[in-house]
């Protein structure tokens, strides 16, 4: 979402899916051994898997403007090595942070076409997740960082999206930012966020293409009054691709007012 406009009249729906899998520790670039971070710390995560179901809506009350809204439904999980030996999960699902933006034209006409992106983010996921482990003797307490289904705090989200089009091809570059305003009701705000995406699309009939995409993530984030070695965001400050590829399809429709 957010890639595109749309002229006057004109709507869209959209559902998104993404599953993502991450595993193992680093140390800026340098790969840890699970024995490295407990060596500092009474639990190590291993590996995590998130789920995400993307729901939005677009639509055009003008040609230069295109308003969107968005909702996503994250299923996650992560599991843990202790320092004694022993094993566990921690678990999280429901639904995050909804966004609203403006796409505003730069340049409407032609095959290269931009828009200013113009969001801001809604703090509608919980940050108040929490789980037994085996060392809370019983007592649920507060999952760590990546386990928490939202940021708690507003976050404008500006940006700018150039789009190339042709017969059967189109291309775009994007960059994105999420700006924390404010410290959620936990004490901490996360980090700010720069996201440059580019991606690369054919169409095999009117309604059905594929695409492939690259997206590079800086990411600076400020430690929460917890502790734990997936507890402190400062372990999470972070530079990192992200792939993805898939088919795409859909028409828009219009609305005559």
């Amino acid at each position: 979402m957010g890639d595109h406009t749309h002229e006057r009249g004109e709507w869209m729906l959209s559902y998104r899916f993404m599953q993502m899998s991450m595993a193992g520790n680093r140390d800026g670039t340098e790969r840890l051994e699970t024995a490295d971070v407990l060596r500092d710390f009474m639990v190590a995560p291993l590996d995590m898997t998130m789920t995400m179901h993307m729901a939005g809506i677009m639509y055009a009350p003008a040609n230069w403007m295109t308003l969107m809204a968005m909702a996503h439904w994250t299923s996650q999980s992560m599991n843990h090595e202790t320092r004694s030996g022993g094993m566990f999960e921690a678990a999280s699902a429901d639904l995050g942070d909804a966004s609203l933006a403006a796409l505003i034209g730069l340049k409407r006409t032609g095959s290269v076409r931009a828009h200013l992106n113009a969001g801001v983010s809604i703090p509608t996921g919980s940050i108040e997740e929490v789980s037994e482990n085996p060392m809370s003797m019983g007592r649920e307490v507060q999952l760590p960082y990546p386990m928490q289904l939202g940021s708690g705090s507003w976050n404008l989200r500006p940006g700018v999206t150039i789009l190339g089009m042709s017969k059967r091809t189109s291309w775009g570059l994007q960059g994105l930012g999420a700006l924390r305003l404010n410290e959620n009701d936990r004490g901490y705000r996360q980090g700010h966020v720069i996201e440059g995406t580019g991606w690369f699309a054919v169409r095999a009939t009117d309604r059905l293409g594929a695409h492939r995409g690259l997206t590079e993530v800086v990411r600076a984030d400020r430690p929460p009054l917890t502790s734990g070695a997936d507890h402190r965001t400062q372990h999470r400050d972070s530079r990192f691709p992200d792939t993805a590829r898939g088919p795409r399809s859909g028409k828009p429709a219009q609305i005559d007012c």
